[in-house]
């Protein structure tokens, strides 16, 4: 009861009514001043550090001379406003320091090209014993590339730029630098106990040092949970980095059966192993990769027939098996029969998700192959085959206009039907979606002819 009295007569609340008005007021009139750029825009940050700190000042004063009459100043009073000023000075040399920091900074980013919203996402990293959990380390990064690039106002290299540096030593400004980014976001996965321990890092592309770190423990078998929480603390750490809201879109069509995801990111692997021998030259190692594949990806379809995927993969899979097969041993007739094969997995696909844009690029594709092994002894029936594989592609790329191989594929196709126009056009928007594509050689050259 005696402090209200001591409030009321010393005139505390009026006081501080009376700053916190006229404060504002100041902020107000310093960001005008700010935002018509006649003044820098630290002004209004070393505004604020001195009205913040004004609060418990104007209380000090309201206190000491706030009530009638005359007083003087006292020994406590003094101290009070000594340690406000010093603690107001450090202040706002931290905030001048900050500033110059980040200016400078800023200035370094943009001489290099480097810009925060342009994001790359490194292959995560397996801490498990012999590479166990290699296929969840990669199915979770691109599950979060895929989310990732749906935001606009990011700017997301491919999982094809990223590939080459998939268990590399190569250091992370190095890779920024290589691939154009301002933001890098790295991984790891390693087994804790039961639990699966998952890392993530915001890294600073231009100095190569870490911004934000987040670490969370699942169960271990919990691989849909981790593929989620990733996404989510990824997010949370760019609005940090960037300032902004950052959506991900919600996942299309995707599992709720972690055997089904778990088989389907096996093979997957195995479809990029089996790319690698062809590369190399052994296409017998690669069709064995390639039926692995296909028995691991039957199963897939066995614990969960509602998801596109894996009819999907199926589809691709077997195009690349033709495609290897008829540009390799030369075996057209098998390829032909591999064709038939992949054309019933993508149908199969539709009927899930009509409007699913892998499953009509991979229907487009086995159409198209099939045109050019030529193997129908009816040429009103290869003409059907071409503007059906057209049909596929071209609703591919409408749904997806990020599909980069789909682009790439119509691009070929309009050269066969003599639409020169209609190459130019594909091949450039495929080289835009993704110049890391392995044919972007033959992209660049069929633009330039």
């Amino acid at each position: 009861m005696q402090l209200l009295n001591e409030i009321r007569e010393r005139r505390l609340l009026p006081f501080m009514g009376a700053y916190m008005v006229s404060g504002f007021v100041g902020l107000e009139g310093v960001d005008q001043l700010v935002g018509n750029n006649l003044l820098p825009a630290l002004a209004y940050r070393i505004a604020l550090v001195v009205y913040l700190f004004g609060v418990p000042g104007s209380l000090t004063i309201a206190w000491f001379h706030g009530a009638k009459g005359r007083q003087g100043f006292v020994r406590t009073e003094i101290i009070i406003h000594v340690v406000l000023s010093v603690l107001a000075a450090a202040t706002i040399g931290l905030v001048v320091r900050s500033h110059r920091t980040a200016t400078r900074l800023a200035e370094a980013a943009a001489s290099s090209g480097l810009n925060a919203n342009s994001i790359a996402v490194l292959y995560f990293e397996d801490f498990g014993p012999g590479g166990e959990l290699s296929f969840v380390a990669d199915g979770l990064t691109e599950a979060l590339i895929d989310q990732l690039a749906q935001v606009r106002s990011l700017d997301v290299v491919s999982r094809n730029a990223v590939l080459p540096y998939r268990g590399t030593d190569v250091t992370p400004d190095s890779v920024a630098r290589a691939l154009k980014v301002g933001s890098l976001i790295r991984g790891s996965v390693e087994p804790a106990g039961d639990e699966l321990r998952i890392t993530t890092r915001l890294v600073d592309g231009l100095s190569g040092a870490d911004i934000e770190r987040r670490v969370f423990e699942i169960p271990a078998g919990e691989f849909l949970a981790a593929r989620d929480s990733v996404a989510e603390n990824v997010a949370r750490i760019l609005r940090r980095r960037l300032g902004e809201e950052v959506e991900l879109r919600e996942r299309r069509a995707e599992t709720a059966n972690v055997e089904a995801w778990s088989l389907v990111q096996r093979a997957s692997r195995l479809v990029e192993a089996a790319e690698d021998a062809a590369d190399a030259g052994d296409i017998d190692r690669a069709m064995s990769s390639l039926a692995e594949a296909d028995s691991i990806l039957s199963l897939a379809e066995a614990a969960d027939g509602t998801w596109v995927q894996p009819p999907a993969l199926r589809a691709h899979a077997a195009f690349r098996g033709a495609y290897f097969l008829a540009t390799g041993p030369g075996d057209l007739e098998r390829a032909g029969s591999v064709i038939e094969g992949g054309l019933e997995h993508a149908r199969r696909a539709l009927s899930l998700d009509p409007r699913d844009p892998q499953a009509l690029e991979q229907q487009g594709a086995l159409e198209y192959l099939l045109y050019l092994l030529d193997l129908s002894p009816d040429p009103a029936e290869s003409e059907r085959l071409l503007a059906d594989a057209r049909t596929s592609l071209e609703t591919a790329v409408q749904i997806d206009p990020t599909l980069a191989s789909a682009h790439a594929m119509l691009s070929h196709l309009y050269y066969n039907q003599d639409d020169y126009v209609s190459v130019v056009l594909a091949a450039r928007r495929a080289y835009e979606e993704d110049a890391y594509l392995r044919d972007a050689d033959r992209i660049l050259e069929r633009l330039f002819w």
